[in-house]
């Protein structure tokens, strides 16, 4: 009897992990309590002694195996060790030890050592907030490649004036890096420096172009600098906190002011009818016209959400709210309805996973501790651009899409005229959107021409028309050749604001 036993202590696995690891301890923690428990010997090397021949920097970063004639297995081999010994998981691990599959397998686990303290457990929300902003970002830019990159025909809106144009080889290598440089955050554990090195590319891109100034971009850029900021070592648990609660404040700004830039009649009686038109059209024909009404109320909704985020008694409310609109948007504006300005599909989706990273299930926050975070600098400056700052935009002192208007109608509107002739002389590719009005004029639609090239719309600010109409007079014979009409968006102050331009004073 002494002797079977000894047998079967001597054909065990012996199995050594970091249990300070959340995920290396839920691992063996299902091996402790499978039916195939007897044939391992678990160690915690936070608590147990290492063989002699072991360095416990190795064993931290990768769990090891010894079998019974005193191999060592790690890496993703040491889980294909493990498997082995489960009937039902012995396929798998034959299939990972494949050539091709094998080494794939060793960098995945690579990865995850390297990841294994924010994968699971408390840190884990920070690092999947990593994941999903740099995903979004990356999808935004690929998903309106030519506002970056990749030569275009829509014009420049530099923030100063005669900056030179960078060559579209440099343009491409640039943008190039800046993609890898993201990828590269999501792959690395310490991506301090590569984040703002992204961001520093990012910079100069929107310095160089202000239709780049898109609300996704603006918001992805500052949550990855408030991730720049933290240490990335798992136990620092007051900047975690700090990180994330100053992009619960984004977040929560973002929704509050796109309900109050929608309180106005141009969204109510023209974008929310638009938006809202594939779900009106599935009502029988009586009852077409009864999803318009919620247009009044979805700016209070949006408000309400942005409040309820930061309360523990609605947050569950305001969570699920934003799942239920975010569908909602992805329908109207996605294939199956208006197939219109993919870039903001993904910004939906990611708006979604925000809500749930940040605020789902979590009590461990307050309002007072989302508007106020101690000992992080950089909330303060966030506080200002994301809450006080969009205020501004109603007396027409801040810039609308960094004040949360995107589809609110609460917009600069402009018009560009052209002759004949300057429409003769524009690139075949423009003339399409120049159509006839009057008898010797055109109306320049530089809206759709926008969307339909860079897939995006136009930065609708008077000082980026008067660059795209300032561009445009390069191909006029006389300064009325081209005209510029932009229609203010209405103020606390001034209801009715109407400015034209034309080739002299642009």
């Amino acid at each position: 009897m002494n002797h079977q036993s000894n047998q079967k202590k001597e054909q065990k696995k012996t199995i050594y992990y970091d249990g300070s690891c959340p995920m290396c301890t839920v691992i063996i923690g299902k091996v402790d309590d499978s039916a195939q428990k007897e044939k391992f010997d678990t160690k915690d090397i936070t608590g147990e002694s290492l063989p002699q021949n072991f360095i416990k920097e190795q064993v931290e970063k990768e769990i090891h195996v010894i079998d019974s004639d005193g191999k060592v297995y790690k890496n993703a081999e040491a889980i294909l060790k493990i498997l082995e010994e489960y009937p039902r998981w012995r396929f798998v691990a034959k299939i990972g030890r494949l050539p091709i599959i094998k080494q794939l397998l060793s960098i995945g686990y690579k990865f995850i050592a390297s990841n294994r303290h924010f994968l699971l457990g408390p840190a884990s929300r920070v690092f999947y907030l990593k994941i999903v902003v740099v995903s979004g970002l990356i999808a935004g830019l690929l998903l309106s490649i030519k506002l970056w990159a990749d030569g275009r025909f829509f014009p420049l809106a530099p923030v100063l004036d005669n900056l030179p144009v960078i060559p579209q080889s440099v343009e491409t290598i640039l943008f190039a890096l800046l993609i890898g440089l993201l990828a590269a955050i999501i792959i690395f554990p310490k991506p301090q420096k590569l984040i703002f090195s992204a961001l520093f590319l990012g910079i100069i891109f929107a310095f160089f172009d202000q239709m780049r100034w898109q609300p996704w971009f603006y918001q992805y850029s500052f949550m990855l600098a408030t991730l720049g900021l933290f240490s990335w070592n798992h136990v620092d648990v007051e900047k975690r906190q700090a990180v994330l609660n100053t992009n619960r404040l984004i977040v929560a700004g973002i929704y509050f002011f796109s309900g109050l830039q929608k309180m106005n009649l141009a969204f109510i009686g023209g974008v929310f009818p638009w938006m809202i038109e594939p779900v009106a059209r599935l009502f029988p024909a009586p009852l077409q016209n009864l999803p318009l009404s919620l247009g009044v109320v979805v700016p209070f909704i949006e408000m309400g959400i942005g409040i309820g985020l930061l309360t523990k008694k609605y947050r569950k409310c305001a969570v699920g709210a934003i799942i239920l609109m975010l569908g909602f948007v992805l329908f109207t504006l996605g294939p199956l309805g208006h197939n219109w300005n993919s870039v903001v599909w993904p910004w939906n989706i990611v708006m979604a996973l925000f809500a749930i990273i940040l605020f789902w299930r979590t009590e461990n926050f307050s309002f007072r501790d989302v508007l106020w975070v101690r000992n992080f600098p950089f909330q303060k400056l966030v506080f200002v651009l994301f809450i006080i700052m969009p205020a501004f935009s109603f007396f027409n002192l801040w810039d609308s899409y960094l004040s949360s208007t995107l589809y609110s109608g609460n917009t600069n509107r402009a018009q560009i005229y052209i002759s004949d002739s300057v429409k003769q002389k524009l690139p075949i590719e423009v003339q399409r959107y120049a159509a006839k009005n009057g008898t010797n004029g055109n109306v320049l639609d530089f809206f759709n021409w926008s969307y339909d090239e860079l897939n995006v719309p136009p930065y609708p600010e008077t000082r980026v028309y008067k660059d795209i109409a300032r561009n445009i007079c390069q191909y006029a014979n006389y300064k009325n050749n081209v005209i510029l009409i932009v229609y203010g968006k209405p103020t606390l102050f001034n209801r009715d604001h109407i400015s034209t331009y034309d080739c002299s004073n642009f």
